[in-house]
């Protein structure tokens, strides 16, 4: 007996029985069967997240398509690994089996704590034939690669209305004039309000 693995994946077995007695010529009988090897990918080869600001996330897709004749299961089946394998998460709780030809978009979730990059990781796919006697297939990856970046912290000032020119006061009285405060920054942020130089005042709460 021995197996043939032939180049589209179809494994057949080849049984040779050889009989021969008196007055009877030999027989040989030739038994053949295959099975197909599962097939599937994993799209796309990279995602790269760029530029991700410390305590921010980025979310993008990966799908993973059945391309052989039979069901997969991909319970569970996908792992990363790699140095920046901590700043990048997978969920796995929408992985199923497959029918031949079906598809599924798996989110990753890149979310740097530290500055600095690229960090690296690898997502990795391993697949089997549903039902008895599963048959694995090539396990497929796609890299990921971001990069942790410094949170950004601006903002303006600008008049509420019109140009802040109080114009002409009688002493003693006031006028009062208020100016916008607008965070331009990717961050929140807790302004400090003060006034230099003489005869004016602010009033400004949180």
């Amino acid at each position: 007996e021995k197996a043939i693995i032939s180049r589209d994946g179809r494994c057949s077995h080849r049984i040779h029985i050889v009989y021969s007695g008196n007055f009877l010529p030999e027989i040989v009988i030739e038994y053949e069967s295959s099975a197909n090897i599962p097939t599937a990918t994993m799209t796309p080869s990279s995602l790269s997240f760029g530029n991700v600001e410390i305590g921010q996330s980025s979310t993008k897709e990966v799908r993973i398509t059945n391309t052989s004749d039979n069901e997969l299961s991909i319970v569970p089946s996908l792992e990363i690994t790699g140095t920046g394998k901590d700043y990048f998460s997978v969920n796995t709780s929408l992985l199923t089996t497959l029918a031949p030809g079906e598809y599924i978009d798996v989110p990753v979730t890149y979310m740097p704590t530290t500055v600095g990059g690229p960090h690296s990781a690898e997502l990795k796919l391993t697949y089997v034939t549903s039902g008895e006697n599963p048959v694995a297939g090539t396990a497929v990856t796609t890299s990921l690669t971001g990069n942790g970046v410094t949170p950004s912290y601006d903002a303006s000032v600008t008049p509420d209305e019109g140009q802040p020119d109080f114009g002409k006061i009688i002493v003693g009285r006031t006028a009062t004039k208020k100016v916008k405060i607008t965070s331009l920054g990717t961050q929140p942020i807790a302004p400090t309000v003060s006034i230099t130089g003489t005869g004016f005042d602010v009033n400004y709460t949180t």
